[in-house]
């Protein structure tokens, strides 16, 4: 065999090894996951437990951390902690307005999209009533302090939004001091339509005595 029919030989054989491997592809992306993603839940809860066990206080004189407003959705009967016999009454508020929102050490506070409001106190209340709810703090988190000289535990039960006392709730919520401080109310109180607006609410000769000036 001449060297030109060799060189032809060697030509072929080395095309028949390599025809069947494949050229290297880049790797193909992952097709998308066709499960939907897991949606956040639409409906917000706050909760608040119900300090029964410290003196209450009149609205105006606790530190303001959430003061929120809503229509009570449902009412129960719960047993109280380590109380075998005694049995309060729970709740659920649909929230309908957000006047303030401030954190506490150890917990967030609840965003403008909050929907839900749970705690105890709700003793008195039915369904459908309108109510503006002061949460204060404690040991870190939230707590509720019974509103004493008010109208419910809570703190204010209301007819409507149109109320007075609504409007007089906003005006102190947007002064900064005002909001967060019973001292910093002082200088809004003396105005007489804040004064008349509150005193039904003021607690005087309540436990915790009054706070208006």
């Amino acid at each position: 065999m001449n060297r030109r029919a060799l060189a032809w030989l060697l030509l072929f054989a080395l095309a028949a090894c390599t025809a069947g491997q494949s050229v290297p592809r880049e790797r193909a992306a992952p097709a998308p996951s066709q499960e939907p993603a897991p949606r956040r839940a639409a409906a917000e809860t706050f909760s608040a437990g119900h300090m029964y066990w410290a003196t209450p206080q009149p609205v105006l004189c606790k530190d303001w951390y959430v003061v929120l407003g809503g229509a009570v959705v449902e009412t129960h009967r719960e047993a109280m902690p380590g109380l075998t016999k005694e049995r309060h009454t729970a709740g659920t508020l649909r929230v309908e307005r957000v006047f303030m929102s401030l954190p506490t050490k150890n917990e967030a506070a609840p965003g403008a999209g909050v929907a839900y409001f749970k705690s105890e106190a709700f003793d008195g209340l039915k369904r459908g009533d309108k109510v503006i709810v002061f949460v204060n703090e404690y040991d870190g988190g939230y707590g509720i302090v019974e509103a004493a000289g008010s109208n419910t535990k809570l703190g204010i039960k209301v007819r409507s939004w149109d109320d007075p006392i609504v409007r007089a709730v906003e005006t102190l919520t947007r002064d900064p001091q005002a909001a967060r401080f019973p001292e910093g109310r002082r200088e809004v109180l003396k105005d007489p339509e804040q004064a008349k607006a509150w005193r039904p609410f003021a607690g005087k000769g309540a436990a915790g005595g009054g706070c208006l000036p």
